[in-house]
């Protein structure tokens, strides 16, 4: 169960969709229970009111995980100008990737274990490749009173507001097993 916070989140029963206004919107749960290096999967779909392109070198997160002021933030992907990164505080793996504004997109990462580098990324059903110089084999180290956020990312207890999602995340998914690719298709076809 998550807590809207900022100045005009949302929901669009309409849209089916949770609504980030791009400068303050998040939404945050409960501690998600999570401990050690642990795998799991996260499925979405998203829509951005703005181009790729203009993202710059600026990381627009679609989630994060973290909220304990010892412990650098756990997991995320954010999205920069023509790429994405699944990332932990201490590294992230990159996959290039564009996608369409204005225009529903599902993103699906599914993580096995050991580090970033084991983690495998989709973009509307299809798989992307990592680009090999940026890889991280930093295991992920998940304390149990850690919470997820979405709309944005978290370092340590410090939510950042900085470059908040500017869209819409419909289905959101957190799964505690890592989704084979015939999986991920089929969420994607659903």
């Amino acid at each position: 169960h998550g807590a809207f916070k900022g100045t005009n989140m949302n929901y669009s029963s309409a849209d089916k969709a949770f609504m980030f206004n791009g400068t303050d919107d998040y939404i945050q749960t409960a501690p998600l229970g999570f401990s050690g290096d642990q795998v799991h999967s996260v499925s979405l779909w998203f829509w951005s009111d703005v181009e790729q392109s203009t993202f710059g070198v600026n990381e627009h997160a679609l989630y994060g995980t973290g909220g304990l002021s010892s412990t650098p933030a756990e997991t995320g992907i954010s999205i920069y100008n023509a790429y994405a990164q699944v990332w932990r505080a201490a590294g992230a793996t990159k996959y290039p990737m564009t996608f369409n504004a204005n225009q529903w997109n599902h993103i699906c990462m599914a993580y096995s274990s050991g580090g970033s580098v084991n983690s495998r990324l989709w973009l509307n059903g299809v798989e992307l490749a990592q680009d090999s110089s940026v890889t991280s084999t930093i295991a992920y180290s998940f304390q149990p009173g850690e919470y997820l956020i979405l709309g944005t990312w978290i370092n340590n207890a410090t939510v950042n507001t900085s470059y908040t999602w500017d869209g819409k995340m419909s289905n959101f998914k957190l799964y505690n097993v890592a989704l084979e690719p015939s999986e991920v298709k089929k969420l994607y076809n659903l």
